[in-house]
């Protein structure tokens, strides 16, 4: 067994670094954190944090020693990233680590003084810059100067789906054997049956009484909310049915916010759309529980975490078979066309009038998603950190 030791990227579960810890990156990278020292002795882990801010409880009792590197950053723009790129590597050169796994690809310095694992989660602005204003198309071509940089000279890539590794061997020029897919988990707690009046509780803070469609996510222009809006046109005005849209999702801070409130009031009944915000882990389980149907249009993903999570909490889910949330949800789920609003709204129409059907996709998603865990997402990573240790020894 190699004795090797391996640095992680904790950074990133931390309020303040960024905008990981309220996204899906810090979702993905605190389960990983949290399931390692389950398939690796704990000695052999050191996690990077940023001195300063609070570390998640479950990763305090990890076992596993931290790393503080302390960032110090100047007022100006662009600090994180000149301190990734120019102090960062002074702190890991005191560990004497075998290798470094940055669970962002952006988070990584340039020269890392040893052998970098990269989680590269999606190519999506690679893939989808046309959906892209003019400005937001100009910053991302500078950032994938950075990003092609970083790709080719990792010992190896972790990525979430098959999908997202074609795309980034395509746009990213990188050798396929070198990419390695480590797909997501969900938490037993989204499967368990909970307490009724937590459900209750959960939907009154929110607003939510009666029959919902449920949405996660944000609000850019390939998660294709506007379809939605105009599928819950067509079975509210049109079919009159009794049925409400809830959004969840910090999408306030977002660039497309003004227009998400434009487009609600121009395609569809004002009332008849739930702007929920933020909501936390905890509550999710609730949510897609209750919902009669979650709705899911996106165009693109790198993996597609809300289908994992709403099929496991036994939400009968209506999405796309765009990019990779085919391999998440399998033949547990009813696929949409992505651009015909009307049989978006047909294909819901159908789990809303059919109770046996609603029942049986609750079922076969459970089913589906119970194949998904934490524990088998951190062992194929932690196969990674192996091959890489190797290969340095051998080298």
């Amino acid at each position: 067994m190699h004795s090797s030791t391996f640095l992680v990227d904790a950074r990133g579960t931390q309020q303040g670094y960024k905008q990981h810890s309220i996204r899906g990156l810090g979702h993905y990278a605190l389960h990983v954190l949290e399931e390692l020292p389950h398939v690796l002795e704990p000695a052999r882990l050191r996690y990077l944090i940023q001195k300063g801010s609070a570390v998640p409880e479950s990763l305090q009792r990890s076992g596993v020693q931290f790393i503080e590197h302390d960032a110090r950053l100047l007022p100006v723009t662009g600090a994180r990233l000149l301190d990734d790129q120019f102090r960062l590597p002074r702190t890991l050169r005191t560990t004497s680590c075998a290798l470094g796994h940055f669970f962002f690809h952006q988070d990584s310095p340039l020269f890392a003084p040893f052998p970098v694992v990269l989680t590269i989660p999606d190519a999506i602005t690679f893939a989808n810059a046309q959906l892209y204003g003019l400005r937001q198309r100009a910053k991302y071509t500078v950032v994938h100067i950075l990003e092609r940089y970083l790709a080719r000279s990792a010992a190896q890539i972790v990525t979430l789906s098959e999908f997202s590794k074609r795309d980034i061997v395509r746009f990213l020029k990188v050798d396929p054997a070198n990419v390695h897919v480590t797909p997501l988990g969900v938490e037993q707690r989204f499967f368990s049956p909970e307490d009724p009046s937590r459900r209750r509780s959960v939907l009154e803070r929110y607003g939510l009484g009666g029959d919902f469609l449920l949405y996660v996510g944000g609000i850019d222009p390939r998660k294709n909310i506007r379809a939605l809006l105009h599928a819950m046109n067509l079975l509210v005005r049109d079919q009159g049915r009794p049925v409400k849209l809830a959004l969840a999702g910090r999408v306030e801070t977002q660039r497309e916010y003004p227009d998400l409130l434009k487009a609600i009031d121009q395609l569809c009944p004002r009332d008849a759309v739930l702007l929920l915000g933020y909501v936390p882990d905890e509550d999710l389980p609730s949510l897609y529980a209750a919902a009669r149907v979650f709705v899911f249009p996106s165009l693109y993903e790198g993996f597609g975490l809300p289908v994992l999570q709403a099929m496991a909490a036994g939400a009968p889910v209506v999405t796309t078979s765009c990019s990779s949330i085919p391999e998440v949800a399998g033949d547990a789920v009813l696929y949409a066309d992505p651009g015909d609003p009307r049989d978006l709204a047909f294909q819901i129409g159908r789990i809303l009038d059919d109770i046996a059907l609603a029942g049986e996709l609750s079922r076969q998603g459970q089913m589906r998603a119970a194949q998904f865990t934490w524990r088998e997402t951190a062992a194929q990573t932690a196969r990674v950190y192996e091959t890489v240790a190797t290969k340095s020894q051998t080298a």
